[in-house]
This record gives structure tokens, sequence and C-alpha cells, in this order.
């Protein structure tokens, strides 16, 4: 008998104490916050290791604003969901067994309602890479499905798209914050020998420098277009990206998108960056304002 209750201790103790050290969550901390968008109310909350509380807090704080402003900017309310989750790491690492790149570091993500972010990537007063990831519920897998040939003008968007807000006051940001995303995406970054046109995303050749320069060319193009257009019709620009249809979204339609915005040759502009060949108007390193640090408003007007 005495054999059997000690048997069933064991049991017992299996059962209820080894789950908590097999499957709890390793993220030990959590904060959660409903902000009201919209559509409705999200519940959003952000789990992270360590004594990180008041980081959590401003990605928190940054992530409200971000999703508020980016409803208004658009015009396109945040997609319908009832939990937004962001979950930060040490290391962010592309994860799908069928992939060549299985494992490869990404350092942050987007998958319906779960964001990865890194904490070296994602410090106090640099959101660029917790905006890129956000700008992908409107720029992404749920509203915009891009051919590979217009993948980079995904990617390019949504890390452009917080200073293009912030330049007509949706977004408030301070001047670190704001410096931030240039310096974050490579605003110094010039050309090199191997310097593919992203109209062929280059990215997937698990070559961890030709997916940094994908990138940093990407913000780049984004900044070239925003300077050739303006502050209100490059909102216009990503607006009717935003309308337009899986099936009609290619090279020639953006192309046609950009001149009934303004008339100019394009593909002469976006030769070296989008289609192949040399750099013809302007090009990488020529594409630096050294002066990009400043208020909001003085950028609206050196950047427009």
């Amino acid at each position: 008998m005495r054999h059997l209750i000690k048997i069933l201790i064991i049991f017992l103790v299996i059962l209820f104490f080894v789950p908590v050290f097999v499957f709890s969550d390793p993220y030990l901390n959590k904060i959660t916050k409903t902000i009201k968008l919209k559509d409705g109310e999200l519940k959003y909350y952000i789990t992270y290791k360590g004594n990180r509380d008041k980081w959590a807090e401003y990605i928190m704080q940054k992530s409200r604003d971000f999703l508020i402003a980016a409803e208004d900017y658009l015009g396109l309310n945040f997609p319908k969901m009832d939990v937004c989750q962001i979950k930060a790491r040490d290391k962010i690492y592309y994860n799908d067994p069928d992939s060549k790149l299985q494992g490869i570091r990404i350092g942050g993500s987007n998958f319906a309602g779960y964001i990865g972010i890194e904490y070296d990537l994602s410090k106090m007063y640099n959101p660029a890479l917790l905006f890129h990831e956000l700008g992908h519920y409107w720029f992404g897998q749920i509203y915009l499905y891009g051919e590979e040939e217009t993948t980079c003008l995904i990617e390019g968007v949504v890390s452009f798209l917080p200073v293009a807000m912030a330049n007509l006051n949706f977004l408030t940001l301070d001047e670190k914050e704001y410096y931030s995303l240039f310096q974050h995406w490579g605003i110094s970054w010039v050309e090199h020998a191997d310097d593919p046109a992203l109209q062929t995303d280059f990215r997937w050749q698990n070559n961890e420098e030709r997916r940094s320069v994908y990138y940093l060319k990407t913000f780049k193009l984004q900044y070239y277009i925003y300077k050739e257009l303006g502050k209100e019709k490059y909102k216009e620009f990503l607006i009717e990206t935003l309308a337009t249809s899986e099936s009609e979204d290619n090279i020639d339609e953006i192309i046609i998108r950009l001149n009934k915005l303004k008339k100019t040759k394009w593909r002469k502009l976006l030769s070296g960056w989008l289609f192949p060949g040399k750099y013809k108007e302007v090009s990488p390193s020529s594409l630096y304002n050294r002066n990009i640090k400043g208020s909001n408003k003085d950028n609206a007007k050196n950047n427009s």
C-alpha cells in the first residue's frame, strides 16, 4: 500500500510540476494594455526578459502612437484582430524548415498578430524596427501581396512610413527618434560594386551583406521617391498603392501611378535603383542629407 502511495505521489509531482518547467513561457515579464483604434479596442501586450520595464513601456507607447497615426495618415483601419503581441528576444532567426535560409538571423518579424523584435536593434529612442514591423499590417500579408519585383516597394515603404507621417505631423517624434530612423536604415550608405537593382529580391541569396544592402537601398529608394513627389503627393502614392489589388500590382503599374502624381521620366530616374543599369540621375552616395538632424518641422522642409 505504501508503495502505491509513493508511486501516486511521484505521478502527481510529474503531472503538476514538470509541465511548468517544460512548457512555461520563458518571457517572464509581460505588460498588457488596450489601445483604442477606429475599428474597436485592441488588446496589446509585450513579453520580455529581465529588468527592462522602462524599455517595455516605451515600446508600448511608441506602438500606440504609430498605430493611431497610421490609421489617420493612410485612411485605412488597422486589421480587425482581438490581440496583438510583441515578443522581444536577444536574437530572431528565420524559421522555415523547407527553406535554405532556415536559421538565418533576421532581426525582426511580423506573422499575423505576433511581432518579434531584437533588444539590440530596438533600443530606447530607436523605434525604427518596431515601426517597420507594425507597418507590415498595412503593407504586407494582410492588405498587399506584391510580386517579387514589387516587394522592394513594400519593404521600403514600411521603413520610410514613420518619416513621412512625422513630416506631416501625424506622428510625434523627438529629434533623437526622428534621426534614428535615418541612421537605422543607413542614410549614409553608399553604393558599391555588388549593388543589384531592387527589381530582383536579392535578400534571400543567403548573403548577409546583400541582405543588409537590400533594406538600406529600399529605404533610400522611398526617400528618393518622397523627395521627387513631395509630402502630400507621396501620401497619395501610398494610399493608391493600398487600393491596388494584388493582380494589378507590378512595376509597370507603379510607374503609371507615379506618373499620375508627377509626370517625369521615372524609368530613367530609377535606373540602378529599381531597374538594372547604372545610376543616372541620383546615386545612393549623392542622396545623403547631412542635415537630417533637427525638428520634424525643419526636416519636413528639408526633405520635401
